[in-house]
């Protein structure tokens, strides 16, 4: 997760993707992320910080919501899916609040 918003702060999509599976590469190209990432932050402003909220176990997943707090809104969740399997990679994202709800499916491209 620090990879993911250290690129969602610094605009880079690599870091931002870096530890992304195959499905999620193909969900959010970089082609993608500048569109978005400007949609989220005139919504929701930029990311100030998060906190684990819970933990869950599902199927082949670890899946960890966290309380993100962003300069314009509060509390926004960011929900993640882990594959168990080492390296643990990013399978599914999701962000949902008041003013924003994203999630992959959305944007898939294939």
């Amino acid at each position: 997760m620090d990879n993911l918003f250290i690129g969602l702060v610094g605009n880079d999509y690599a870091t931002f993707s870096r530890d992304f599976d195959a499905y999620m590469q193909r969900s959010v190209p970089g082609s993608y992320f500048a569109e978005w990432k400007r949609d989220l932050d005139s919504q929701l402003g930029n990311y100030l910080s998060r906190e684990v909220h819970r933990v869950t176990q599902s199927d082949e997943f670890y899946v960890v919501e966290y309380h993100a707090r962003f300069e314009q809104e509060e509390p926004v969740v960011v929900g993640v899916a882990f594959i168990m399997a080492e390296p643990h990679s990013i399978s599914h994202l999701w962000i949902e609040s008041s003013q924003q709800r994203w999630a992959p499916e959305s944007t898939n491209e294939s």
